[in-house]
């Protein structure tokens, strides 16, 4: 076997190549530790309270934005929450923009969906929906995500999260 001088350089370089990679490895886990142990205890704990309130938060939305759009007669409840054909036609120019992004965020939570839709297109809606319809309180996002995704909304999940996630001072006892 014939190993020339080019071998063995290429060879030395690929070791030398990866005790670098080794060594670059090891200084970040020991600087990930380190970041780590600065994290104060309860944060993590904190930050998943955040996440659970904010989750409620958006969850009550939901539900006032269903009774808004009842209570308005623009959609009946039968959860799923149906908007009637005559107030989509508000949304027709915006229906192949809605479902496109409905198809770029399908691996989205619907609560992350809709707030990316407030987000996208909060304003047009504001003009196209919310002003004329006298709505508020999230009718137009529910619509908006009706027609997105070509299906009405499921309202009973968030009657459920609701549930799950009151505690004892959440409600008023009468």
């Amino acid at each position: 076997m014939n190993v020339s001088a080019g071998d063995i350089a290429g060879f030395a370089g690929l070791v030398i190549a990866i005790i670098a990679l080794g060594g670059v490895i090891y200084s970040n886990a020991t600087r990930f530790q380190k970041l780590e142990s600065q994290i104060p205890d309860d944060l993590i704990s904190r930050l998943a309270r955040l996440e659970v309130k904010a989750d409620a938060a958006w969850a009550a939305q939901i539900r006032r934005g269903a009774a808004e759009a009842v209570t308005s007669g623009i959609a009946d409840f039968n959860s799923p929450l149906a908007f009637h054909a005559n107030v989509l036609e508000s949304l027709a120019p915006m229906k192949e923009r809605l479902q496109m992004f409905a198809i770029e965020h399908a691996d989205k939570a619907e609560y992350e969906f809709i707030m990316l839709l407030d987000m996208a297109f909060g304003d047009e809606l504001l003009t196209r929906f919310c002003v004329p319809y006298k709505v508020w309180q999230g009718a137009c996002l529910l619509a908006a995500m009706q027609v997105a995704t070509g299906k009405p909304v499921a309202i009973e999940p968030y009657r459920q999260l609701s549930a799950m996630k009151s505690g004892p001072y959440d409600s008023p006892s009468l």
